[in-house]
């Protein structure tokens, strides 16, 4: 079930994820963006057949009962990358009249160990004064469409904690964490719960079928009435547990280590982890990627809310070390000069900065004026760097496999200086060149690759103007990718150029050498994303 006041920008969005055609390049940052001012917050992360699946709170701003964010739903979203989304339907709406017709929240997702499909754990609210809270669980065999288990609620804390008469404000039971000890069967769960003192703590729980938990001993106790929210838990490969966290009335995520799942957890030896909030750890066997959800705010759009993902290095350190997940470099080298410096772009820059869009796809995409590149970059929101970088990326070399290539090009209309080609691996011939139309906003342009299928290739965007060029000395590309023709061309395709154009002599001709970078294999081709 989807919210009908999200079902225009969410379908829109959705738009924006080919179907059919291969992506080969969309200058994408390894984040989720929301749409607008809609909230992206605590979540869980899966992968299944070579696809993440992200679910989360997805919260409208003070639209709720008594003021709070409306928060009745969670969104659903999947990915192949963790750059390029496509949102899904919103799944396990608020039950009206029920133990969760106030709020949804605090996702989490595992495979059922037991049998087949999956198995969703939430917080479910009350609309009451004390927004009481409890665990709920939901089924699923494909991971779109869930239905509550009819035990719900399947947890709700003892009477240590401040929850059946709370004095203390919420009868707080959120965000269940599940893990396995070895030597247990089952699982034990913990949730984030304030004390009969008004202390906040972690609850623990024990079940050897998800429906029926046993109450165990505290895991921790906090002599704060701050409640530690989101709790995540990882385990390193020395055998280390480390546990991250946000704690009520502090911005960004803590971490705390122990070498005990059940004990020795001190909030003393706690260090701040990351700006980012609701910390997620999730161990898929070959990576382990570290998500948190933030927000920018912006001069033009406001607020815009994501959820950042990043890995964690594989050798055991307290706290664990995250890296960066590669950029578009990965699959691109710099002949020479600055073009490529602070790409991506993040963001609609040049209408944070002059209200004129740039048309751009997704939330990325590569442009050798601007300077933004967002909340893990460099620059300010609308920063420009202006006309004076110059320099020549390439792509690694792949196959042509489709009749038709599309992208999206905008800056200066600068043929011999300012353009984004189509090169032949063997000898640097130019197949296509498209260049700007003096135009902040990008504009679609297709190819016609019929002849050329087999080819082997390599796409070049180029910057060889300077300010002495004028302002327009720039270009922008976004979302270059292959599909079929099916008969017809939204816009009118361009031909291969004639034989007599070659990268090596335009870049001479402007005045740079064109010097030797690593070598271009063919077998770099294995490496794209497809």
């Amino acid at each position: 079930m989807r919210r009908p006041e999200l079902v225009l920008a969410l379908a829109l969005l959705a738009a924006a994820s080919f179907a059919g055609g291969d992506i080969l390049y969309d200058f994408e940052h390894p984040f989720f963006v929301e749409e607008g001012n809609v909230k992206c917050k605590d979540h869980a992360l899966v992968r299944h057949d070579g696809i993440y699946h992200l679910f989360y709170i997805q919260s409208i701003p003070f639209a709720g009962p008594g003021g709070l964010d409306l928060e009745q739903w969670l969104g659903h979203a999947t990915s192949p990358d963790l750059r390029t989304w496509t949102r899904r339907d919103s799944i396990l709406p608020a039950v009206p009249d029920s133990w969760e017709d106030g709020f949804i929240w605090a996702p989490f997702v595992l495979e059922n160990p037991w049998g087949e499909g999956w198995r969703l754990f939430y917080t479910g609210a009350e609309d009451s004064p004390d927004v009481r809270q409890r665990t709920g669980l939901a089924l699923s065999d494909d991971l779109y469409d869930w239905t509550r288990a009819p035990e719900n609620p399947i947890y709700e804390p003892d009477d240590w904690t401040d929850w059946d008469e709370p004095v203390h404000g919420e009868a707080a039971c959120r965000d269940p964490e599940l893990f396995r000890i070895p030597g247990f069967e089952g699982f034990h769960m913990i949730n984030s719960v304030r004390t009969s003192l008004g202390h906040g703590a972690w609850s623990l729980a024990y079940s050897e079928d998800f429906l029926n938990w046993e109450q165990q001993d505290t895991l921790f106790y906090h002599g704060s009435a701050n409640v530690l929210e989101s709790p995540s838990l990882y385990l390193d490969s020395s055998g280390r547990k480390h546990m991250f966290y946000t704690e009520f009335n502090y911005d960004g995520s803590y971490h705390m280590s122990s070498d005990s799942y059940l004990g020795g957890w001190d909030k003393t030896n706690a260090v701040f982890f990351d700006a980012g909030e609701g910390p997620e750890l999730t161990d898929f066997g070959d990576r382990v990627v570290f998500s948190r959800f933030s927000k920018v705010s912006l001069p033009v759009s406001g607020s815009r809310y994501y959820i950042r993902f990043d890995e964690i290095d594989p050798n055991p350190a307290d706290p664990p070390q995250k890296n960066p997940l590669p950029g578009f470099r990965e699959h691109w080298h710099s002949r020479f000069g600055n073009a490529a410096d602070h790409q991506p772009t993040w963001g609609d820059n040049p209408l944070e900065r002059y209200q004129v869009g740039s048309n751009m796809e997704g939330s990325g995409y590569l442009s050798t004026v601007e300077r933004y590149g967002g909340p893990a970059g460099t620059g300010y929101p609308g920063s420009l760097r202006g006309a004076a970088p110059v320099g020549l990326i390439e792509s690694d070399p792949f196959a042509l496999s489709r009749d038709r290539v599309s992208l999206r090009v905008a800056g200066g209309d600068l043929p011999e200086l300012c353009f984004v080609a189509l090169v032949r691996v063997s000898d640097g011939r130019i197949w296509f060149l498209e260049t700007g139309r003096n135009e902040w906003g990008m504009d679609l342009r297709i190819w016609d690759t019929t002849s050329l299928v087999g080819e082997e290739v390599f796409l070049a965007v180029a910057d060889l103007g300077s300010l002495s060029h004028g302002a327009w000395a720039w270009i922008s590309v976004d979302t270059i990718r292959e599909y079929p023709f099916t008969g017809e061309d939204e816009v009118t395709p361009a031909t291969p150029l004639p034989g007599d154009l070659f990268l090596p002599q335009i870049v001479e001709d402007a005045g740079f050498d064109y010097p030797a970078t690593e070598p271009m294999t063919f077998s770099k081709l294995r490496k794209l994303f497809r």
